[in-house]
């Protein structure tokens, strides 16, 4: 992936980036999720092409009607006259877990962010909780090779975790791309 489309990415995810963590019962560790909401469905379609996922829209259509003090022209109160209005409808990209961590190694550099010097630490610590064996860990190979096969330069100590055998299904799966 050229440096002009990762400073593109970058940019976004410096001023609309997000990490949350999920604390499901089911899972034996946190979920961290990456996520971008924004209004320009080209911005969040642009994102979902170069992660090979999808994004998810929010509809906000519940009209808002509210009113401020101002007027005294006609009224018996002073207020602004605000006619109802919906909300625009929003875009949602994320990744979540390793697919989060490679996509943010891969766009660090070209940060600027204080928010961004946190990220280092988010990299390191999905790395360390990821599901390398066992359940969840093929969700874990599919996110590694997808991206791999996209263009994403994986993290050496992800692939450490991984193993001999994913080193080699990430080093195919960049030959194809």
């Amino acid at each position: 992936m050229d440096a002009t489309t990762l400073g593109w990415f970058a940019g976004v995810i410096d001023l609309k980036g997000t990490i949350i963590r999920k604390n499901n019962q089911t899972r034996a560790t946190p979920q961290l999720v990456l996520l971008i909401d924004t209004r320009h469905k080209a911005v969040a379609d642009r994102m979902a092409t170069m992660t090979g996922t999808g994004i998810g829209t929010r509809d906000v259509s519940v009209p808002l009607r509210f009113e401020r003090k101002q007027c005294r022209e006609h009224c018996p109160e002073v207020h602004v006259h605000v006619s109802e209005m919906n909300m625009p409808q929003t875009y949602r990209w994320q990744a979540t877990g390793v697919a989060a961590a490679i996509i943010l190694h891969n766009l660090l550099p070209y940060m600027t962010t204080a928010s961004a010097r946190d990220f280092g630490g988010t990299i390191t610590e999905i790395i360390r909780v990821a599901a390398v064996r066992g359940q969840g860990s093929g969700a874990t190979r599919e996110a590694i090779v997808r991206l791999a096969g996209l263009g994403w330069d994986i993290p050496a100590a992800l692939l450490r975790r991984m193993g001999a055998d994913m080193i080699r299904a990430v080093n195919a799966a960049a030959k194809a791309a």
